[in-house]
């Protein structure tokens, strides 16, 4: 039985009046990067949110043209003076992270 490794979009859900929340699962690489950036500038053009956070704890693997992507999105919220943070990754999404030196840049510790 082949395995689904295709990146899942979730709904954007508000947090609260300033924060909106979307999950990611699957992988994120080459293949699917730009319907992440869609979704992400369609998440920016009907929110007025402030943060918007990507749950990751379902994400389970990124390669460089994904973190490229994560990198864009985050260039995108700082242009249009909001903040685009990471939620939750699991351990081998994490390590890729650290290993790059993104992790404070996505509000991470």
């Amino acid at each position: 039985m082949e395995q689904d490794h295709a990146l899942r979009i979730g709904a954007p859900m508000t947090v609260d009046d300033r924060t909106v929340r979307v999950d990611l699962a699957g992988e994120l690489d080459g293949p699917n990067t730009a319907a992440l950036v869609a979704a992400f500038d369609q998440v920016m053009t009907a929110s007025g949110a402030a943060l918007i956070t990507l749950g990751l704890s379902r994400l389970t693997f990124v390669d460089s043209a994904g973190l490229q992507a994560l990198v864009e999105c985050r260039q995108a919220a700082a242009a249009a003076g909001r903040r685009l943070e990471l939620r939750d990754p699991l351990p081998i999404v994490r390590q890729v992270l650290t290993i790059t030196e993104l992790l404070d840049d996505f509000g991470l510790e």
